[in-house]
């Protein structure tokens, strides 16, 4: 079973039969279909392709995106399933619009807000906000490749690429977390150095990969690089995929696998992916071949239990 959302409704897709049932259609919502009542050029409800709701499928964030200014996102707004309630809205303005993504934390503790870091306040860069929607919270002044998770000890995190300090961060998800943007801010700030990644000029042996996350599997995270056509491997992060131990007080990671794909187009990034269990990894790859083609097919390792 798979949950999709199709213009303002939330559906439940059995794969098997392809069968697909409504859960919610937000156009009969007394909060929100008002809202799609009254400004016609909206057209869907989004969390960006990168948002999840809560592990449980409780609590949903969602943007409301019209047609009209440029496609805009013109609202923010939560749900809580289980009592079939919007929980919080918030109106976008023009200069609060530039957001990536939305979603909720794993707990459905927190809304996320992936925007720019010249959005307009409060929404301004990696934010965390409550489910009503009237306390806001920046924990990083920009936002990266990232996913939501849980740590070993079952605290909401998300991994994210930092590109101020060239890291790849765990930053927990807490009212005392802060941004970090130079490796002296780290002690105190709810962000803990998991990978180096050596952008940085002054690195002997620069990655030359784009840098992909995910955080399926309680305790641990994949993350996955990719190399554009033409760029030599030259770091040990080049096209590998590594396994990360979500531990804040002695983080691991270990190598996987070797990745034989080149990115030609977008579809051809290696994108992998951790099942919730964490028995396997898998990912997209052109194996170097007809690159730009979208060509690809499926890769899965399987990792033994421990």
């Amino acid at each position: 079973m798979i949950w999709a959302t199709d213009e303002f409704r939330i559906q439940k897709i059995d794969v098997s039969t392809g069968e697909s049932t409504t859960v919610k259609d937000f156009r009969d919502d007394l909060v929100v279909g008002p809202i799609i009542k009254g400004e016609p050029d909206l057209y869907r409800i989004t969390m960006k392709d990168e948002g999840e709701a809560s592990l449980d499928r409780r609590y949903w964030a969602f943007l409301m995106q019209g047609m009209n200014e440029d496609y805009r996102a013109r609202y923010l707004f939560v749900w809580d399933l289980q009592e079939d309630r919007v929980l919080g809205t918030f109106k976008l303005a023009p200069d609060q619009s530039r957001i990536d993504w939305v979603g909720m934390s794993p707990k459905g503790n927190w809304v996320l807000i992936g925007s720019d870091f010249d959005n307009a306040a409060p929404l301004a860069g990696l934010v965390m906000a409550n489910r009503e929607l009237n306390s806001f919270q920046q924990i990083h002044t920009t936002t990266g490749h990232a996913d939501v998770g849980l740590d070993v000890a079952g605290n909401e995190i998300i991994v994210m690429q930092n590109a101020q300090t060239d890291y790849v961060d765990f930053i927990r998800l807490d009212t005392n977390t802060h941004a970090v943007v130079s490796e002296e801010d780290y002690p105190g700030s709810g962000h803990t150095r998991l990978m180096r990644l050596f952008y940085a000029s002054d690195s002997p042996q620069g990655l030359n990969s784009g840098v992909h996350v995910s955080c399926n599997c309680p305790g641990w995270c994949v993350v996955s690089t990719t190399t554009d056509e033409g760029a030599p491997e030259q770091n040990w992060l080049d096209r590998t995929i590594t396994l990360v131990r979500l531990d804040s007080i002695q983080p691991r990671v270990f190598y996987l696998a070797k990745v034989y794909g080149t990115r030609g187009s977008y579809w051809e990034e290696t994108h992998a992916t951790i099942s919730c269990d964490g028995s396997r990894v898998v990912w997209a790859t052109n194996w170097n071949t007809n690159v730009g083609q979208d060509k690809v097919w499926l890769m899965e390792l399987r990792i033994p239990s421990p």
